[in-house]
């Protein structure tokens, strides 16, 4: 009966240990998904009260550009802002520099993981909790 418990332990732990290096991704591996490439979704802006889709470029330099549009409409309503970006461990730093009002204007997504071309996240404006996050690969 010790055999069947300590062989069954064992296999337990052998796939715990592979479910967590399966899940893991390091820092490097998180920037080389993100630079180049365009990340769409929801980051909380808005213009006259009408909601805004943001694309993010990121690029090596540590800069990107932020692709804005109208929901349903990428014709119309189409703003452009830069921001500079910084990846430490699982949380993903944008910073847009002092808005229109001169206050800095700083986001980040926190507990940055990537799967299936989906980066998830937990979004902070200013230190302030402002939800869950998603932005599919383009």
């Amino acid at each position: 009966m010790k055999i069947i418990i300590r062989n069954y332990a064992k296999v337990l732990l052998l796939l715990v240990t592979m479910l967590g290096a399966v899940s893991c991704q390091d820092e490097e591996s998180i920037a080389e998904q993100l630079l180049g490439r365009t990340w769409v979704g929801d980051l909380g802006f808005s213009d006259n009260g009408y909601a805004l889709e943001s694309g993010l470029t990121f690029k090596s330099n540590g800069f990107g550009l932020d692709e804005q549009y109208y929901y349903n409409n990428l014709v119309e309503g189409f703003f452009e802002m830069q921001f500079r970006w910084m990846l430490n461990g699982y949380n993903l730093r944008l910073d847009y520099g002092d808005d229109r009002y001169g206050l800095p204007l700083i986001l980040e997504i926190r507990e940055v993981h990537i799967d299936n071309r989906v980066l998830y996240g937990v979004l902070y404006e200013n230190n302030k909790y402002r939800g869950d996050v998603e932005l599919v690969m383009d």
